[in-house]
């Protein structure tokens, strides 16, 4: 870490100064939005916490591609609980719990870096897995506990009372943490050589993306990240990275991705029926049964339209 709240814009991704200034956005805005469209009361202590100043600036790395906020506070316990108190801000069921998941074999141990209230570690139990929560927020870790799922506040105390494991996820954290690099030390230590580090993101890239998004900015999001970005990442910390997968777009963005493959193509078309063609294949695209035929068939991953979610698949070297 090279810089802090209030020091020198650094990226949290790799520590690097060589950055490229971005947008500006209030910190107000930020709150309002989180009040209005999750119904949440954080009051003025929490505010004050996680308000570092009247203003925010995203900047992305030269070197890893991360982009990052500053100055920008990582949010705490009492902002999480708050939060968490609205039922439209944990989605219970991912679409890369199941493509992990449907990787695991009997026997192994699994270790959840971000649980939640265990959805994902459910999984993996019923694919015979041992499974292991680390997990910081009260009352997801009493919902773990009441499962009967070991829980450990941190990485390094799951390495200390287990050791290392076969397979360790972190699913939509990394964006929250302040200092990646030293999250991704602690994180990577506790992978056997030989195993596996599955790491899921928000797609900064993501098509249908709202113009503006109160979770995509701190305290809740502290850094955005592409494809790019998460592949790099892989030398840093002895990693070789197996793949990349994009979740598919939900039925906006693939009314909007659609329209935009058709229109490149439709270029040299007359304007009225090039018009026609496009609206007629956004409408299409975002329909049922179409909608899952082209998501499952990885015609929108072909044509570049990719969805919310970003999930990379590391092999630790050794």
């Amino acid at each position: 870490m090279t810089g802090g709240a209030h020091g020198q814009p650094w990226c949290r991704g790799c520590g690097g100064v060589d950055l490229v200034t971005g947008e500006q956005v209030a910190y107000g805005l930020v709150w309002e939005r989180l009040e209005q469209d999750f119904s949440a009361s954080f009051g003025d202590d929490v505010r004050s916490r996680h308000t570092p100043a009247s203003s925010m600036v995203v900047y992305t790395c030269r070197t890893c591609d991360v982009q990052s906020f500053h100055p920008a506070v990582a949010g705490g316990v009492d902002f999480y609980e708050r939060l968490s108190r609205s039922p439209a801000y944990y989605e219970q069921r991912r679409w890369e719990f199941g493509i992990v998941a449907g990787r695991l074999s009997p026997g192994g141990v699994v270790v959840d870096v971000g649980s939640g209230p265990g959805v994902f570690l459910a999984m993996a139990r019923q694919r015979g897995c041992r499974a292991v929560a680390v997990e910081t927020n009260p009352s997801a870790t009493a919902e773990l506990r009441r499962k009967g799922l070991a829980v450990h506040a941190t990485a390094r105390d799951v390495l200390e009372a287990v050791g290392q494991v076969d397979v360790v996820t972190a699913f939509q954290v990394v964006e929250h943490v302040e200092d990646v690099t030293a999250f991704l030390q602690e994180t990577v230590e506790l992978v056997a050589p030989g195993g596996s580090l599955n790491i899921s993101v928000p797609n900064r890239e993501r098509v249908g993306r709202a113009a503006f998004e109160p979770l995509d900015h701190p305290p809740h999001h502290l850094t955005r990240w592409s494809a790019d970005a998460l592949a790099i990442l892989a030398a840093r910390h002895d990693l070789t990275l197996q793949e990349v997968l994009f979740e598919g777009p939900d039925p906006s963005g693939a009314r909007i991705g659609a329209r935009l493959v058709v229109d490149s193509m439709a270029k040299s078309w007359p304007m009225p029926a090039r018009r026609f063609l496009v609206r007629a294949a956004g409408r299409v695209a975002s329909r049922q049964p179409t909608h899952g035929l082209l998501t499952r068939t990885r015609v929108f991953a072909r044509a570049g339209v990719h969805g919310h979610t970003i999930l990379a698949s590391y092999r630790k070297l050794g």
